[in-house]
């Protein structure tokens, strides 16, 4: 179970935001990290187990003064399924739902098969692109859809004599 993530402004200026998936652990890397960020992400699913351990990370980041920063994501959740409702996983967890992302095995399962990202018009899409957004306000909804890439693409370097833009600034 992940239950941090982190996300915060370069102060180099070469990125407007960095975000880094970090450790359940709280050693003290992951805690410099987590101190230097703008705002923590905790990733749960809306199940007791997770949910109560999240409850327990929550406190520990009190304990370290964070506490202000953690919004909670709840992921894979299924509306269609009778679970645990926002409300009841914001009372396990401790902290209010600030996002949640639906359940779509088979729409992540095809993308992966596939190489390429899941299909953006998907519940699941809108709602990494909703927060994809909050995240990097520039981005903008009218910006043209840029070239969908296999998944080794995104591991080129390319050289200075490439004529193709590999990242849009």
């Amino acid at each position: 179970m992940r239950v941090s993530k982190w996300c915060s402004n370069s102060r180099e200026g070469f990125y407007d935001t960095i975000c880094a998936d970090v450790a359940s652990s709280l050693d003290p890397f992951t805690i410099q990290i987590l101190h230097e960020a703008r705002r923590i992400f905790m990733v749960t699913t809306p199940e007791l187990v997770p949910l109560y351990l999240a409850e327990d990370r929550l406190r520990h980041l009190k304990e370290l003064g964070l506490a202000d920063k953690v919004s909670l994501l709840l992921n894979r959740k299924n509306p269609a399924h009778r679970g645990l409702s926002d409300g009841e996983a914001a009372q396990l967890a401790g902290i209010p739902v600030a996002y949640q992302f639906s359940n779509d095995y088979r729409g992540v399962q095809g993308a992966i098969l596939e190489g390429v990202p899941v299909p953006q018009r998907s519940s699941l899409g809108q709602s990494i692109m909703a927060l994809a957004r909050l995240l990097a306000p520039a981005i903008s909804r009218h910006d043209p859809p840029l070239r969908q890439r296999r998944f080794l693409e995104f591991f080129h370097v390319p050289s200075a004599r490439d004529q193709e833009t590999v990242w849009r600034d």
